[in-house]
C-alpha cells in the first residue's frame, strides 16, 4: 500500500506557494464565499498556543529552568463567516487593512501579525518499495501574536509570542480590540496538478522527475473569518517587575 514521506526538496524546481497576486492595502472587488468549496482547504480551526516568559534577570543563571509558572496559554479559535452575514450590521462597517500592517504595535496589549511570507512543506507518496513516486507540495501562512508589556518603571517590553499557520491567504484585517479580528482571506485550492517536478529523496541518492502536486491559491474569490482569542493562563510577574 503506498505510504507517505516528509522528505527534503532538494532539487524542487516548481514554486509551490507562488501567490497570483500579493496581498494589497485594498479589498480586491471579488466575491465572498458562504462555503468552503469541495477541493480547497478547510479553513475552520482551533488551536491552543502556549508562550514561556521569564524576566531577563532570570537567564543569567545557568541554572534556569521554566517552570509552569512561566507557561501562558491561549485559545485562538478560526470560523468562517456567512458572505448573508458580512453584509449585516455590525459587520458591514467593518474597517479594513492591510493584511502586513499589524495592529497594536507600541501599546500595551496584543500585537497581530499577519501578512507574513508563507511556508511550504513538501512530501513523497512512497511506493512498495519505499521509492518516492509522486510529489506533494502544502502551503501555509503564519500568524504572529506578540504581547507587549509594561514594568513598574513605564518601559515596554516584549512578552509572549503564539505562532501558528494556516491553509488560506489573508488579504486585509479588520481588528475589534485584543481579541477578536476579521479577515478576509484568499483560499487554496488542495493538491493541483503542477508539471513534473526534479525531486530527490535524499543528498546522496538520485534525483528523479516525478509527478507534482501543490496547492494553489485562488484570487477569484475570498472567504470571511473571524479569529477569536481567549487566555486560558497567563505567567506570573515576579514581585518588583
Amino acid at each position: 500500500m503506498p505510504r507517505f514521506a516528509l522528505l527534503p526538496a532538494l532539487a524542487l524546481l516548481a514554486a509551490a506557494c507562488r501567490p497570483d497576486a500579493p496581498p494589497t492595502e485594498y479589498l480586491p472587488a471579488v466575491p465572498l464565499l458562504t462555503a468552503v468549496p469541495t477541493g480547497y482547504r478547510p479553513v475552520d480551526q482551533q488551536d491552543t498556543l502556549s508562550s514561556y516568559w521569564a524576566p531577563p534577570e532570570a537567564y543569567v543563571h545557568n541554572e534556569f529552568a521554566f517552570t509552569p509558572a512561566h507557561l501562558s496559554q491561549v485559545v485562538l479559535r478560526v470560523q468562517l463567516v456567512l458572505a448573508s452575514a458580512a453584509r449585516r450590521a455590525p459587520l458591514d462597517t467593518l474597517t479594513f487593512h492591510g493584511a502586513g500592517s499589524g495592529y497594536g504595535r507600541g501599546r500595551e496589549g496584543l500585537n497581530w501579525v499577519f501578512g507574513l511570507p508563507p511556508h511550504s512543506l513538501t512530501s513523497a507518496l512512497l511506493g512498495e518499495q519505499g521509492e518516492a513516486v509522486k510529489v506533494f507540495s502544502a502551503c501555509t501562512y503564519p500568524l504572529v501574536i506578540t504581547e507587549e508589556a509594561v514594568n513598574k518603571a513605564g518601559q515596554h517590553y516584549p512578552r509572549n509570542r503564539y505562532t501558528t499557520d494556516y491553509p488560506f491567504c489573508p488579504v486585509a484585517v479588520a481588528h475589534l480590540g485584543d481579541s477578536v479580528a476579521y479577515v478576509r482571506a484568499y483560499l487554496l485550492q488542495a493538491n493541483r496538478p503542477r508539471p513534473d517536478t526534479l525531486y530527490a529523496a535524499s543528498r546522496t541518492g538520485p534525483a528523479l522527475r516525478l509527478p507534482h502536486e501543490a496547492d494553489r491559491l485562488d484570487t477569484t474569490r475570498q472567504v470571511l473569518l473571524r479569529f477569536s482569542l481567549h487566555q486560558l493562563r497567563h505567567s506570573l510577574n515576579p514581585a518588583g517587575y
